[in-house]
């Protein structure tokens, strides 16, 4: 079973060549982002995200619970989001994000 801490899965994998370590960030894009619509009733709804990141050196997993609820790893795809429409993606846990996600 791979360690789950504070909303944050932390696995490690190893190649041939080079041992990598991977973060898993999951996240709720609220519906006031309209980033989404439910086809059935053509109304925005919320939708979900998983962003994977891996590195080469171990990271310190309070450093990885300050990325998670600072939304860093979303950074480059959420630049031009106000920080009124940042506080609408909301952090989850993998738990939550297994849940929704279809």
């Amino acid at each position: 079973m791979k360690p789950i801490i504070n909303k944050i899965k932390v696995e490690t994998i190893y190649s041939e060549e080079i041992g990598l370590y991977v973060a898993d960030f999951h996240y709720r894009f609220e519906k006031e982002l309209n980033m989404a619509t439910d086809h059935s009733t053509g109304k925005a709804c919320e939708c979900y995200a998983k962003v994977t990141i891996q590195y080469q050196e171990p990271i310190a997993v309070e450093k990885l619970k300050r990325w998670h609820e600072s939304r860093a790893p979303l950074a480059e795809s959420v630049s031009h989001f106000t920080n009124e429409q940042l506080a609408h993606i909301i952090p989850i846990s993998r738990e939550e994000y297994e849940q929704y996600h279809q």
